[in-house]
C-alpha cells in the first residue's frame, strides 16, 4: 500500500548517505490525500481520482507526478477536486507530468471555481504523456499556457497530434520538445536539470531534442 506523507516507503538502497537529500513522498492514494499532517479520506470512487500522487526531490529539484489526478464533477461536488487538494501540499516544483494526460476537467487554471492545481504547483516545465489523439486538449494546453502561474514554463509532449497542433498552433513555441521519449536528467546535486527528447520510432533512441541547463527553483 502507497504510504503517504513519508519518505521512508521509498529509501535509497545504495550511497544512502551521499544522497540524503534525494527523497520521495506520498501524496494521494486509493481517494485518500495527506494535507501536510494528516490522512484525509476524499470517499471519492472515480477511478482517476483513485490514483497514487508523489513528489519526488533531489536538493533543489522536485518532481510531482499526480496520474490522473482530476477535477471532474467539482462544479457540483467541490471535494471532487483532488487534483487541486493534492497540488495545494506538493507546492511549487520544477517539472510536472501533466494529470491524466492534459484532458478535459484536469490541471486546472480556473481561478474562479478555484480548480487550479496549475496555481500551487508553478512547474517550470510541463510533460505531457500522450498516446492518443487529444492528449493534450487543445485547449487545456491553451488554458495551461495562457495561465499566470505557468508564465515562461516549457512544454515537452511525448507525441503531438497534427490535430492538436493545428488546434493549437500559435501556442507550439511553448512546445520545446516532442515526438519522443521524454528524459529528465538531473545534476549538480539538484540544482540543475536538462531535458531530452529521444527518436522512439525505432530502437536507437538518438537524441533529436535537447534543452538545458535550467536552473532548480
Amino acid at each position: 500500500k502507497f504510504k503517504l506523507g513519508t519518505s521512508e516507503q521509498f529509501a535509497l538502497k545504495y550511497n544512502k548517505d551521499k544522497y540524503s537529500n534525494c527523497k520521495i513522498v506520498g501524496y494521494a492514494q486509493s481517494g485518500i490525500i495527506w494535507d501536510g499532517s494528516k490522512e484525509v479520506d476524499t470517499k471519492m470512487t472515480n477511478e482517476n481520482a483513485l490514483s497514487c500522487a508523489m513528489l519526488l526531490s533531489y536538493g533543489k529539484f522536485d518532481y510531482f507526478g499526480g496520474a490522473d489526478l482530476q477535477f471532474n464533477g467539482a462544479s457540483t461536488y467541490k471535494w471532487k477536486d483532488t487534483e487541486t487538494a493534492v497540488a495545494k501540499v506538493a507546492g511549487v516544483v520544477d517539472v510536472m507530468k501533466a494529470d491524466h494526460h492534459g484532458v478535459d476537467n484536469t490541471n486546472g487554471t480556473n481561478d474562479t471555481k478555484g480548480f487550479v492545481a496549475m496555481k500551487y504547483l508553478c512547474p517550470r516545465v510541463w510533460i505531457v504523456n500522450s498516446w492518443t489523439d487529444g492528449h493534450p486538449r487543445p485547449d487545456v494546453l491553451k488554458s495551461v499556457a495562457d495561465y499566470a502561474s505557468c508564465a515562461g514554463m516549457d512544454m515537452y509532449v511525448t507525441n503531438l497530434s497534427s490535430g492538436t497542433q493545428s488546434a493549437a498552433s500559435s501556442y507550439m513555441n511553448r512546445v520545446k520538445g516532442k515526438d519522443g521519449h521524454v528524459v529528465v536528467r538531473v545534476t549538480n546535486k539538484g540544482s540543475n536539470y536538462y531535458i531530452f527528447v529521444l527518436n522512439d520510432s525505432d530502437r536507437s533512441m538518438k537524441v533529436h531534442t535537447f534543452v538545458g541547463p535550467y536552473v532548480s527553483k
